[in-house]
């Protein structure tokens, strides 16, 4: 017997001693996922992040959100978030501020990468867009937030233009 079968016969062997560990399917599914906005109306931006249908953040992360928007100089509206489609329709808004990769991916039509995305004016459903980062993900890399700060200010200036 060879090297390559030798090896081939032991993963064969660790996979059916773990195979009885594995979640079932039904318990390893993710939650559906949605895109989901909410409309600040002091700068008529409309906050898109993809998230767990009916529970788009945190708690922790709807707080770092809502700092984010009243240091900008603005506020969401109390009413929470709401389905995209049915808030871009209800809403007069003059920019999209999309928050995070997933977001950004399926708004945009693009597989760039996040770092990419950020910095630049994008256009979804005639509006002007900008990429930022999620709270989540400024919650586990705290040091993100001024980067975060640039694309609100970037986003202050494209839309002062619009």
């Amino acid at each position: 017997m060879d090297a390559r079968s030798l090896r081939e016969l032991e993963l064969d062997g660790v996979m059916r001693l773990y195979a009885p560990l594995a979640p079932p399917a039904e318990v390893a599914s993710t939650p559906p996922r949605c895109l989901a906005a909410t409309f600040v109306p002091g700068l008529d931006w409309l906050v898109v992040a993809s998230g767990e249908e009916g529970a788009p953040f945190s708690t922790a992360e709807t707080k770092l959100l809502d700092a984010m928007l009243a240091a900008a100089g603005g506020a969401r509206l109390p009413e929470g978030f709401a389905d995209f489609d049915a808030a871009i329709t209800r809403h007069r808004a003059r920019l999209l501020v999309v928050l995070g990769q997933e977001a950004a991916v399926e708004l945009l039509g693009t597989a760039g990468a996040l770092h990419e995305l950020r910095g630049r004016l994008h256009h979804c459903r005639d509006l002007p867009a900008i990429v930022t980062f999620h709270p989540a993900e400024l919650l586990e890399a705290p040091k993100m937030k001024a980067r975060a700060w640039e694309d609100l200010i970037f986003a202050r200036r494209n839309t002062s233009k619009a």
